[in-house]
């Protein structure tokens, strides 16, 4: 009977081992594997980090650990700027933004006289509960002196396991010092902010970046805003950063009919594209809508606003997108690190690379940066302070003109009730006086 056994099993064994080799030809991933060239490489590298390992003057620098982050970390960014290594905490605070959940305590922190300064509470949030206020200094954080710290290094100190406690002394006016106590806790964060309706029915709601839920985030407010009345639409697309790719596609194709074309992906040469249209869902199609777009939308953001220019579904207003037109892949490592790495180009409906160039706008109407940041400043903070005490903070009063908002709005209201926007007669100087290039000079 064994050898018979035997027989049996090496023909098994030998068909096994030839289906792994189809497996990895046929993946690209894998497919190095079969190659000399790449295994010459492998090993070289090895050498170098056991050498440098073994012989580097300064052994904490020349930990096995950091040796290879570091070479993951050169390797990655030598490809593109989009392209890069993500370290496990890193990772973590990725995860947490894209399922649009903070663990901390709730504040916005700027740099204000070179200090670390509170600029904005979350309502019902662990530092608005304890105490914490806008304008408040950050002194310390679990005894640690915050003097010589980024902005970013003070929230990942606030920033932790929910439930977790953390100390945070303020120095406020008049040089008192409150130590404060709290325990941080997972907030959501809304990323469709600022929902308005004028009474002539011209509604406004921003994006301020595209994560998980930005769509349904976005069905749920335009519903809100049918009901009272609605009539157009001003979407804000302005210092959007971009984000997930899903929720992109889900927020034009709530503008769109089912079926539309919302982007395409070019992968690399010899790929098909890979295409995203409109999926079934209420469809917001009698509502014409204009789209403010400046230098700082990218990514998300301009896929949004290309698909709904291409489509002629909306008119956009403002200036030059960024142009990041890339698509970055994310895949996970064993140990909680991450790889990300540019694997597709956005590709609107028109078959418009949106990285080269960005978008333009239909109207161009452009502000000085500084202005833009003040109105950005203005957007996300007045609301939670007074007029003193917002230009105690920041240095200016909130009121500076949003001319962009401003010609949108007044374009929608020249609509009769229900007309489309009509995309020609916008870039025709001769049939409407808000095209124009202009530029708000201080």
């Amino acid at each position: 009977m064994r050898p018979r056994f035997k027989r049996v099993m090496l023909p098994v064994l030998g068909l096994a081992i030839i289906a792994n080799l189809v497996v990895a030809y046929l993946t690209p991933e894998l497919r190095p594997l079969l190659t000399v060239a790449y295994w010459d490489r492998v090993s070289e590298f090895g050498r170098v980090l056991r050498l440098v390992h073994a012989n580097h003057i300064d052994a904490e620098a020349a930990d096995l650990e950091r040796l290879t982050d570091a070479a993951m970390i050169g390797m990655l960014a030598s490809l593109d700027e989009h392209s890069r290594y993500i370290p496990v905490k890193a990772m973590a605070a990725l995860d947490l933004l894209s399922e649009q959940e903070v663990v901390g305590v709730g504040v916005d922190v700027q740099l204000r006289d070179g200090r670390p300064t509170i600029v904005r509470t979350m309502t019902g949030g662990p530092g608005c509960d304890a105490g914490l206020k806008p304008g408040d200094v950050i002194v310390s954080i679990d005894g640690t002196d915050t003097s010589t710290m980024a902005p970013r290094e003070v929230v990942e100190r606030l920033h932790g396991t929910a439930g977790s406690q953390v100390s945070v002394a303020v120095a406020r006016g008049g040089g008192v010092r409150v130590q404060l106590q709290m325990q941080r806790s997972a907030m959501p964060a809304a990323t469709v902010r600022d929902l308005a309706i004028d009474p002539s029915g011209v509604a406004y709601l921003r994006i301020a970046h595209f994560a998980r839920y930005t769509g349904a985030e976005f069905s749920l407010a335009m519903e809100e805003l049918v009901r009272h009345g609605m009539t157009s639409l001003v979407l804000d697309l302005r210092h959007n950063p971009g984000g997930l790719l899903p929720a992109a596609v889900d927020v034009a194709g709530a503008l769109l009919h089912e079926g539309q074309l919302v982007v395409s992906l070019q992968p690399r040469e010899g790929r098909p594209l890979i295409e995203f249209a409109a999926q079934p869902g209420r469809h917001f199609m009698q509502y014409p809508v204009v789209v403010l777009i400046n230098r700082e939308s990218a990514s998300a953001a301009e896929i949004v606003a290309g698909a709904l220019q291409d489509t002629g579904r909306a008119l956009l207003l403002g200036e030059r997108t960024f142009g990041k037109g890339s698509v970055q892949d994310v895949y996970l490592l064993p140990r909680g690190s991450a790889v990300q790495t540019t694997t597709a180009r956005y590709l609107t409906p028109a078959g418009r690379a949106v990285d080269i160039g960005g978008i333009t706008p239909d109207i161009v109407l452009e502000v000085p940066p500084a202005v833009s940041a003040q109105l950005m400043i203005q957007q996300q903070h007045a609301e939670a302070l007074d007029a003193r005490a917002f230009e105690e903070l920041f240095g200016f009063a909130p009121e500076v003109d949003d001319v962009q908002l401003g010609a949108a709005v007044h374009l929608l209201r020249e609509l009769p009730r229900g007309a489309p926007v009509d995309r020609q007669a916008e870039r025709d100087p001769t049939r409407n006086a808000l095209v124009t290039t202009a530029v708000l000079q201080r």
